[in-house]
Order: C-alpha cells, then structure tokens, then sequence
C-alpha cells in the first residue's frame, strides 16, 4: 500500500483535534507506519486518537485492491464503543464487510467458538456468559452423586486437612463447587484444566475424573451454555481440527489487524491470534500499556514487551502527577512525561487517616478549596470525581472500598445479566437506559423458566429471542401485555416506585400459568421471594444513583464522588481520583507501595508477584486525574516516610 502522505493526516487532525492542534512527532511517526509494530502508549496518550487517524486514513482508501478489510480487536465494549461514536458517519465503511470491530469475546464466539458448538455437538449457544454458567454448573453438580470421581478425587486430595480438622466439611463444600465450576477443557492437549489462562492441570482425558468431567462439561455444552472461557476452548479445538482452511480464510479476509489494549491479551487469546493471522502480508500492530495489565489475572512475565514506537507523553495530567505515579510502576525508568497545559494543577496528595469514614469528606473538601467542583474545568468537559479500590468488600473486616462508605454496594452493573435472585435484578446503576431495562426484564423471565427446567420443544434452554418468539406465536395477548408491563415498570421505577411486587405477582399469575411452572418448588420459591439485603433499600431506578456520594460544606458547596472500582474505569479520564488503599492477600496496598511512592525503586520487590499486581494496580488507578490526584493510607503505615514522600513530590494532609 502507498505510504501515508502528510496532507492525509492534516485531514484527520481537523476531524479528531481541537482547533489549532496538531499530532506530535511521535503521534505522527505511528500513524504512518504501516508495518507489523508493537507500540507502547502512556496512560492518557491519546492512542485512542491515533488509532482512529489510521483507520480513518485507511477508510479512505477502501475497497483494497485485493478486497481485503481491517480487524480491530479490544478486551472492552467501552473500547470499541468510543471508536465507533467518534468514527460517527464518517467511516460507516469500516463497520461493513469485509471490516471486523468488536471485543475479542465477540470475535471468537462469532467467527470460532459458535461454529464449533454447531460442528461438534449441532446446538447454537444460548447463552455464553460466566454468571448464568456457574448457576446452571452449580444446579447440575447438586445433582450429582458423592460417587462421581470428581468428588472421591477432590476428597483424596484433601483427606489429610479433613482428618486433622484444617478444612471443615462446609469449606470442604465449597472448595468442591468453586473448583467444579472453574474447570475448563484442553482439547489440543487431552487435559482437564482448573485455570485456562494460567494452564493448569487438573487432571487428564484419559483417566476416569477426566472421562466423567469431559462428559459432563460437554452435557453442558449440549444444554447451550458456555463460559466464556469455553468459547475459547472450543475456538481452540476448532482451529487445531481445520488450521488449514481457517487461517487461509482469515488470511484472504484481512489486510490489517489492530490489537488495542494488547496488555491485557491472554496466553489462549494470544495463542489465536498467532495460529489466525499466519501469512507475512497481514499487518499486525498492537498497541498498549505494559504497566497497566491488570484484566484477569495479573502475571509476573507478561505475554507482551514492546519494542516498537512509543508514545511517553501523557495529554491527561500534569507533569506533576506523572512525577509521583512513574514511581508506582513495575517498569525502572519509566519515561512518562506529563504536559504543562493546565493552568492549575494541585499538589499531588495523601490522605493520612485514623478512622477511613473520615476519608471521603475530606476529598470532597480538597475538591471544593480547589474549585473543581465548578463546571468545566477543562472547556467541554463535564467535571468527573470518583474514589477508587481494589476489593469490594471483606467479610473479615479488613480494609476495602466499604469501609470508608457503608453505602457502597458492588451490585450496579448495567451489564451483568444473571442474579441470584429477583431482588438483584432490580439494582440498577446510574447509566442504565430503557433498552438495558427491558433486557433485565427478560433476563427474569428466563431465570425464572430455565429453574423451573422448562425448554423449547427441541430440546434446548429458552433464551430472550425463542422465549419471545413463544410469546408471539402462541400467547400474542400476553406478548403485547409483557411489552406494556415492561413500560409501565420503567415508569415506575423513574418515579422511584417499589417494583418487586408487581413483578413477582407477574411471574406467579401469568409465566406459571404459560409454561405449566409450580412455584412449590423450593429453588424457584428463593428466586422470586428471597431478598438481599444490599438491595432491598433500593428498588427501582434511584434518584441519587448507586454509590454516589455527596458531600456539602458550610457553604452549600456541593462535592459529588463516585464510587467503584480500579477495573471500573480502566481507560477513563476523571478532574479528580482518590485512590483508596484495601487489603489484599496479607497486607494492605501501601505496605507493597511505600518504597516506590517514596521514588526508591527496587527491583527485587518489582520482581514478587503480588508488589507487581499491587503495583499495575496503582499505575491505573492513579493516571486517571487531569487535576487532583489522591491517596488514602492509614497513619500508622506512613510515621516515618513523611519526609521522603514530601520529598517525592507528594504532600500529606490528615483527614
């Protein structure tokens, strides 16, 4: 293909930047680059844009003469949504044949992991999903007799805890489901696996556990359910069968693939990716951050090292910031540089405590003494303050995003699907929309019918589509009724109005009675009248949005602070983020942290598994702010390092 010329990029620069801004050198060098590269890109290094002047350079240029398309791979539906709202109309030719964006997930159920399901046991998948797996698996395994090799083989292995009372039988219980439902199948290498990332073994093909757990998982397969580390397992098997024909197929199909966020690529995804695209013409570039690997489990020796391009200038945050946060890094010498646009920039802060209640308000008085709670701060940007955490929650009482606010619940996703009970289903976050409402709907009706073990007449579990499609064809009065219900539930739920009820009296009056369900039944009765008591306070859709919390001063300044988690806003940009320190395995995050907060880096430590988690951790965690960046540590892990974090560029305040 014909280099990319400077006029193209002018182009794109009045489509991507603010006026009067232009691509760097760098920025520049990696957007005319057409080869295969790994590029390393700084948190807030806009890679993001630079993939989109590509793509919008290379749309301009199809139909390729050899009628090939482009391949854009991310490991989030974020990821891919941002690209796709800001290619807008503007490129809807990469949105067509022969072109592929989408998550990695998504690819591989699409083009392999369906297909296998298909050829090898003649189901198209349900439902690919890891909640609504580990009900199903665990319904199952209830059933099981304690005969079962798996169980007489767990047994053995565990005899001697059992016989000296290390392990009680209730924990002993819930080793068995937890290991049951996470095991995986290796069908290129005849091994039953307890962890398909990590490759380990739990048993063979060909041994009796193996023979009884390969025929239950593929009875599994057969119900049309997956999880989604099964649609790689089948992806694999698939490929290894026709290597041949797939890779020819793929080859002939794409001239470029671009891989974002490639740190948080797997051994199985990566293994796909260099059985597919075999052939020296397709161009693979990867792109991403190798300090901020933090998506499934974090390794010591990540998959990647990038050698190519870089971009080490962040466009987010002020050199100040980068000054303290290349320190909490795995990486020695980290080139991170900030830029020196913003007009104010607070100093960089931790917030020493006692008592972590104490913490959020003092956050919200930082936000306010520095005006950020004004809006636009950045011009066209709405103003964004969230505190984030590690662990959720402990039920042992150690450190985690609940203690400092009682009211955080960890049940606000809008994109979760299965709940264990009615009630959960009914905890709604801040950004749900109607479409995601009338999901969550269906998604009760189909919990509520696959307990009760009905199936569509071929056999297989119902999902949104044939339960819809019954309704339509059979019972077209109640079809019409659920669609008016479903409206009149959202209505109400904005009105902050109790639902449950109503629901309830839906599934026991009118999905009993259609499909011939006997509520009696103990499992269905739990569902549908069992109430977790995060949730019970906060049915419907809230007025103030689930773990937002709001701080005024004497003023009636108002300081709003949202809560979550660091995987949560993985790639966002906030004005403001306070990272609050959790306890994780044996210690508390600034114990593994402190040396490197204090800018001594140790390349020992940097080498220990958990200071590399806790580290990529705080990497992302802290390189989200334009503005304040926040840390909160308990005092008694700070006496005596008040100095030297003064030192580093960071100032102290008690809460």
């Amino acid at each position: 293909m014909e280099p990319i010329q400077g006029w193209e990029i002018e182009n794109v620069e009045k489509l991507l930047l603010p006026e009067g801004e232009s691509f760097d050198l760098p920025r520049r060098t990696i957007i005319k680059n057409l080869s295969s590269t790994d590029i390393q890109a700084c948190p807030g290094s806009g890679k993001t844009t630079v993939l989109l002047a590509k793509l919008l350079i290379l749309s301009q240029r199809q139909p390729f003469q050899n009628g090939k398309g482009i391949c854009v791979l991310t490991h989030t539906n974020v990821a891919i949504d941002e690209i796709k709202e800001r290619m807008s109309h503007k490129t809807s030719v990469l949105n067509q044949y022969p072109n592929f964006f989408g998550t990695f997930q998504s690819f591989v159920d699409t083009f392999l992991a369906i297909p296998a399901s298909i050829h090898y046991y003649q189901i198209r998948p349900n439902v690919i999903d890891a909640d609504f797996y580990d009900q199903h698996v665990n319904k199952l395994y209830k059933k099981l007799p304690w005969s079962h090799p798996f169980n007489t083989n767990l047994y053995g292995k565990n005899k001697s805890k059992l016989d000296s009372n290390q392990l009680s039988k209730p924990e002993f219980q819930n080793i068995k489901e937890e290991t049951f439902r996470s095991l995986r199948l290796d069908f290129v290498n005849k091994k039953i696996l307890s962890d398909i990332a990590d490759n380990v073994l739990f048993c063979n093909f060909n041994t009796d556990t193996g023979r009884a757990i390969l025929d239950f998982k593929e009875t599994v397969f057969r119900d049309g359910v997956l999880h989604y580390d099964d649609a790689y397992s089948l992806a694999l098997r698939y490929l290894d069968d026709f290597s041949n024909i797939l890779t020819e197929a793929f080859c002939n199909r794409f001239s470029y693939v671009f891989i974002d966020e490639m740190q948080d690529t797997d051994s199985h995804q990566n293994l796909i990716i260099e059985k597919l695209f075999t052939s020296p013409e397709i161009v693979i570039q990867k792109i991403g951050d190798m300090n901020q690997a933090i998506f499934g489990k974090i390794k010591p020796k990540g998959l990647w090292s990038p050698s190519g391009s870089s971009i080490d200038q962040s466009k987010r945050f002020h050199s100040s910031i980068s000054n303290v946060i290349k320190n909490a890094c795995i990486q020695a010498a980290n080139p991170l540089v900030g830029n020196s646009n913003t007009n104010f920039c607070p100093p960089p802060t931790i917030i020493v405590f006692d008592d972590p209640k104490k913490v959020l308000p003092k956050f919200g008085q930082l936000i306010i003494s520095h005006n950020l709670h004004r809006e636009e701060v950045i011009k066209g940007r709405k103003n964004i303050h969230k505190a984030i955490g590690w662990v959720k929650n402990n039920d042992k009482g150690h450190l985690s995003i609940s203690s400092y606010w009682d009211e955080f619940s960890s049940l606000t996703s809008a994109k979760r699907e299965y709940f264990n009970n009615l009630n959960e289903y009914l905890i709604f976050n801040s950004q749900i929309n109607p479409a995601q409402f009338k999901q969550r709907i269906l998604n009760i009706m189909i919990r509520a019918i696959t307990i009760s073990g009905n199936k569509t007449v071929s056999g297989r579990s119902y999902s949104k589509s044939t339960f819809l499609s019954f309704l339509r064809n059979n019972y077209y009065e109640k079809y019409d009724e659920l669609m008016i219900k479903v409206s009149k539930w959202l209505m109400r739920s904005l009105k902050k109005d109790d639902i449950i009820q109503d629901i309830k009296e839906y599934i026991e009056n009118d999905l009993l009675t259609i499909f011939n369900i006997k509520l009696h039944q103990q499992e269905l009765k739990n569902f549908v009248d069992s109430l977790n008591p995060v949730s019970v306070h906060t049915t419907g859709m809230p007025a103030q949005p689930t773990n937002l919390y709001r701080m005024k001063d004497a003023t009636n300044n108002i300081a709003e602070v949202h809560l979550g988690t660091i995987h949560s806003v993985k790639g966002e940009t906030h004005t403001s983020t306070l990272y609050l320190e959790t306890y994780y395995n044996k210690q508390h995050e600034s114990e593994r942290l402190i040396e490197f907060l204090k800018g001594n880096y140790d390349s020992t430590l940097a080498q220990k598994s958990e200071h590399i988690k806790s580290l990529k951790m705080a990497y992302v965690g802290m390189s989200r702010p334009t503005h304040l960046l926040c840390l909160a540590v308990h005092k008694s892990r700070i006496v005596g390092h008040e100095n030297d974090l003064n030192n580093a560029g960071w100032q102290l305040c008690d809460a």
